[in-house]
């Protein structure tokens, strides 16, 4: 294993619990401080956006890094998967009948609501992922190789 598929393990451990952080921020309404003084703040919103917003912030420049550093080598949870255009492999394990696979060029679709794939039997709509079983994990399209001169 390669120094930087080891070090995008490690940060992709931190990844992960601030991607459960930011759960339980999204989910929460308000937010008591305990302050140092020993008074109590209630119902600071305005600093759970910017709480959130600087966690998102975060997370998004170490998913940067961990990309550039690792060139789309290190499998990730769907969970974290894009849904801005970018095109992605998705793998799926095993399934009763249906053996373990991977899924080339799978992007997030607003008209489907669904990661998709380009329209397949020659329609234009994108094509919706199978339903059941959902693909396990993602990871960027591998840059090409160098041209041999």
């Amino acid at each position: 294993m390669t120094d930087a598929i080891q070090k995008a393990r490690e940060a992709r451990f931190h990844i992960d619990r601030m991607n459960a952080w930011l759960r339980e921020l999204w989910e929460a309404k308000s937010l008591t401080l305990h302050m140092s003084d020993g008074t109590t703040r209630s119902d600071m919103f305005g600093l759970l956006q910017n709480i959130r917003s600087d966690v998102m912030a975060i997370r998004d420049s170490a998913l940067a890094a961990l990309d550039a550093e690792t060139e789309g080598e290190v499998w990730r949870d769907m969970g974290s998967a894009p849904k801005d255009g970018t095109k992605f492999d998705v793998w799926y394990f095993e399934h009763f009948d249906t053996p373990a696979h991977r899924v080339t060029d799978v992007y997030w679709s607003d008209v489907q609501d669904d990661f998709c794939t380009d329209g397949s039997y020659g329609s234009e709509e994108p094509t919706p992922l199978m339903a059941f079983p959902r693909p396990a994990y993602w990871h960027l399209i591998p840059s090409p190789p160098e041209a041999r001169s």
